[in-house]
């Protein structure tokens, strides 16, 4: 509906007309009202008092009327017939003597009249003789005729004062009602047009609703403005991020699309479109949960174009009108090609550095572990000598081979480490006891560290098993060796600890449960407090240039992460810092499900 329309439809004059009538039907309806109530008091009271004149015949007349009849004093039988004739409202009297004598006076040919009927008793001595009765009736018809004058003139009298009142009561709803509806429409008009060079007056209530007007077109004008802020905004944030909002009716035909280019698609079926048409089975599956009024995120599906490979990621809800009606359904799709591709390459560099890194803490392990294996050769070379000289004088020589054996067993088992370090492929999480873990990785973690650094051991017995990747918890060990020998150039002590934890209640670091404890903790320069936050960062590192890549405490912080634990650090500057890793205990339920090495 246009402006027009509804100015033709409202108006003030319209309003005003509208009031005119109903002051004027019930002015109309009050006075005939009230002139009913009047004239029904009024008939009941003249019709009573013809009743009473009626009744006064006996009070009057009757006595003497009885004992002039009983002694037939015609004189005074006459002169009271006559009284009684006078009377007003006395239409027809009949005097009915014993002796069957009639005294008439006046006809009594009328349909609607009042009766009355008097015995004729004279009393003497205590003796009561009847003499006859006298009738008198009064004739309604002449009563009728004055009354119905009388209505007219009522209603005349009560029309003239109500319309009078209404005339009154219509030029105050003009001054105060109707005037001021047109000044507070113009107003409003104004207002809609932006023009305020017109002044208005207002007072009383019209006063505070057109400053509730105005206060309403201010807020209405921000909302358009924010509005319109809000589709600007959205048009291009969509065209920035590749995004197209779709959205279709309940029978999934489109019905609007943010991309002009493919407006033509409005009226298409949505699977029957462009490229939604490439995977239709796996959308299919996805209507069923529109259907029940659900939404899904972040649906991947590719398909090909012009020879190249397009990655699409598509959400999609219900949705609904103003009344909370389900009207259809709105679908967002975002092309994602490059993003994915930008974080395959993204995850083959970090692969890489990863790679890097163990080789670059593989190669510090070997040059510790060149001694060993010098020692190792030794202690094969003195037994092998031993064996021969055992066997040209005769002697037992088993002894030698068991140092021997011994010597190629530990020689064995390092090379093992070695190559499970150095290798690329993912290890699977299996029940392990951390105790047996820390113990295994100490000849390795020793051989990152020079000699100025001393490693201590000190772990908590009858620690329960942890579901973890060995190698990971290894590598990651080594990580934070390398960072706290690095960290002590002058050397200093590491501590590994481990730790029974139960939290009975949640705080901001761990939930509540059974946790096992293991810290690793220098005495090194410590990190500063205003970059602790970010050492979990991938690529954030506080070491010179060319010295770190700064991913070292982003894979210790995933790998924790993934095992299902938390991950704290403190440390303060030249005391050293501490890092705390926390792992969830196995439930005792369930613990044959867990595989083990």
């Amino acid at each position: 509906m246009d402006k027009e329309t509804i100015k033709k439809k409202v108006s003030p004059t319209s309003v005003a007309t509208k009031m005119i009538y109903l002051v004027v039907f019930l002015s109309g309806v009050i006075a005939f009202t009230f002139s009913a109530v009047q004239l029904s008091v009024s008939f009941k009271k003249d019709k009573s008092l013809i009743e009473a004149s009626l009744d006064r015949i006996e009070q009057e007349y009757v006595a003497d009327l009885a004992q002039a009849l009983f002694e037939n004093d015609q004189k005074q039988i006459n002169f009271l017939v006559e009284s009684i004739s006078k009377k007003r409202n006395i239409h027809f009297m009949r005097i009915e003597l014993l002796d069957s004598r009639l005294i008439t006076f006046g006809s009594n040919n009328f349909e609607e009249k009042i009766t009355k009927v008097f015995p004729l008793i004279f009393e003497t001595r205590n003796k009561k003789s009847m003499v006859g009765k006298i009738i008198v009736q009064s004739d309604l018809s002449k009563f009728y005729d004055k009354f119905s004058k009388k209505i007219m003139f009522v209603i005349l009298v009560n029309l003239l004062k109500m319309i009078a009142i209404a005339g009154t009561l219509l030029l105050v709803m003009n001054f105060y009602v109707t005037k001021p509806l047109k000044n507070l429409m113009r107003y409003c008009q104004n207002i809609s047009n932006q023009s305020f060079t017109e002044k208005f007056e207002f007072k009383d209530e019209f006063l505070k609703v057109s400053q509730m007007m105005g206060i309403m077109f201010e807020d209405l004008n921000d909302n358009y403005q924010d509005i319109k802020k809000s589709e600007e905004r959205f048009k291009d944030i969509s065209q920035f991020k590749n995004r197209v909002v779709w959205e279709t009716d309940l029978n999934m035909t489109i019905t609007y699309i943010s991309d002009f280019v493919s407006s033509d698609k409005v009226d298409t079926y949505l699977l029957d479109a462009h490229p939604w048409n490439k995977c239709k089975e796996t959308l299919l599956q996805k209507f069923l949960i529109l259907k029940s009024l659900q939404s899904f995120r972040d649906l991947e599906f590719h398909f090909s174009e012009s020879s190249s490979e397009i990655i699409w990621s598509i959400s999609a809800k219900p949705f609904f009108d103003d009344k909370a009606r389900h009207i259809g359904y709105r679908f967002i799709s975002e092309d994602i090609t490059q993003s994915k591709q930008l974080q395959m390459k993204l995850e083959v560099q970090k692969e890489q550095i990863r790679q890097n890194q163990k080789m670059d803490a593989l190669g510090q392990i070997t040059g510790g572990l060149t001694h060993d294996f010098n020692n190792l050769l030794m202690i094969i070379q003195g037994s092998l000598r031993n064996i021969t000289k055992s066997i040209e004088r005769g002697r037992d020589f088993n002894k030698y081979l068991i140092t021997a054996n011994n010597a190629v067993d530990r020689g064995r088992k390092l090379t093992k480490k070695l190559l499970v370090y150095s290798r690329k492929e993912a290890l699977t999480p299996t029940r392990q006891n951390v105790n047996d873990l820390v113990m295994e990785m100490s000849d390795i973690l020793e051989k990152c560290l020079n000699e100025k650094i001393t490693l201590k051991v000190d772990l908590c017995q009858n620690v329960k098993d942890i579901f973890i990747d060995p190698m990971e918890l290894e590598n990651a060990c080594i990580n934070m060796a390398i960072n706290s020998r690095d960290a002590m150039p002058h050397g200093g002590k590491i501590t590994i600890e481990t730790n029974r934890v139960s939290i009975q209640s949640a705080n901001d670091l761990l939930d509540r449960g059974e946790y096992v404890q293991l810290s690793f903790t220098d005495s090194g320069r410590g990190i500063p407090s205003h970059v602790i936050n970010k050492v979990f960062e991938p690529f954030f590192t506080t070491k010179d240039i060319g010295q770190g890549t700064g991913l070292g405490l982003s894979q210790i912080y995933g790998f924790v992460k993934d095992s299902k634990g938390k991950i704290d650090i403190k440390s303060r500057i030249n005391e050293g810092t501490q890092i705390n890793m926390f792992f969830p205990v196995l439930a005792e339920i369930g613990l044959h499900n867990v595989p083990t090495i």
